[in-house]
């Protein structure tokens, strides 16, 4: 399942848009998700090794709110980056990949969700309700590939913000179904706040890149 999702919108594009519009969405992609993801999976290893070690109510709550603030950090990085991607991506990319940056400022709203959906699953390991997440993830799966699939032919940009929402949507359900089946771990206004700056910081950037 994890294979056959990592490349369907791949070619979804392949087989309704260009090559060069592939090109430009993957190294959007590589750059904005894969490989902050592959780095920040060495991180949440580090917070749930921290949880599981002290699984008693007050250690998990001290590791997840951590967890919490370095998902606050790399938001604030990521509209720090948004702003900055027009004059960074000539300069660190060449200006022949120019035409990625506006996939790369909408890709930028997974990267602060990284860190706190991996910690759920992993912390449903050791609270015992892991199962739950392969039902999750099999709804998940069939809407993506379907909603995926239809806007890929419309634009590149389209796919990429489907995706991101599509990731976001994910893990409000990941948060709902994490804390509907343990109470160790305590919801916090801080998430709260955290979910709904996110969705704005997914909206806005998508609507700035369309108006301008």
């Amino acid at each position: 399942t994890g294979f056959i999702l990592s490349k369907f919108d791949s070619f979804a594009l392949a087989t309704f848009g260009s090559a060069v519009q592939l090109g430009y969405y993957k190294m959007a992609q590589n750059l904005s998700v894969q490989l902050p993801r592959n780095i920040l999976r060495e991180a949440s290893i580090v917070f749930y090794t921290d949880a599981s070690s002290n699984s008693k109510q007050e250690n998990l709550n001290n590791s997840y709110r951590l967890n919490l603030i370095a998902s606050f950090g790399l938001m604030f990085l990521c509209v720090c980056s948004f702003f900055l991607a027009d004059w960074l991506v000539p300069v660190v990319l060449g200006k022949h990949w120019v035409e990625a940056t506006n996939l790369i400022k909408v890709f930028l709203g997974i990267l602060p969700l990284i860190l706190l959906k991996n910690l759920q699953v992993n912390l449903s390991k050791v609270l015992g309700f892991v199962k739950k997440y392969t039902s999750l993830l099999i709804v998940y799966s069939l809407f993506f590939l379907i909603t995926i699939g239809f806007v890929s032919q419309q634009s590149s940009l389209m796919v990429a913000f489907v995706y991101v929402m599509l990731d976001y949507a994910f893990t409000i359900a990941s948060t709902i179904l994490f804390y509907h089946h343990q109470k160790e771990v305590k919801f916090s206004v801080l998430e709260f706040l955290f979910m709904i700056l996110i969705g704005v910081f997914i909206l806005i950037s998508y609507l700035t890149i369309n108006l301008y």
